[in-house]
């Protein structure tokens, strides 16, 4: 918006920055997260450090806790 606002950005351009951040961007985070298992995003959430255990209901720790695990398992590299 501030290039826009200095005259180094048209209208248009700024509707076609919208625009692909909806359609790409927006659209793939929404499908990560929107069909995906609840328990699954929240613990990716934790192994990504997003989310804090104190975060979860005290019922789901032990679960979200034990995927994150396994996440952070598969992240790691072979050796």
């Amino acid at each position: 918006m501030n290039e826009w606002k200095e005259a180094k950005l048209t209208v248009w351009d700024i509707e076609q920055s919208i625009h692909q951040f909806h359609n790409k961007i927006a659209r793939i985070l929404y499908r990560s997260y929107a069909t995906t298992d609840a328990h699954l995003a929240v613990a990716f959430g934790v192994a990504q450090g997003v989310l804090a255990m104190e975060d979860i209901p005290k019922e789901e720790r032990s679960r979200i806790e034990d995927i994150a695990k396994a996440i952070n398992r598969n992240d790691q590299p072979e050796e």
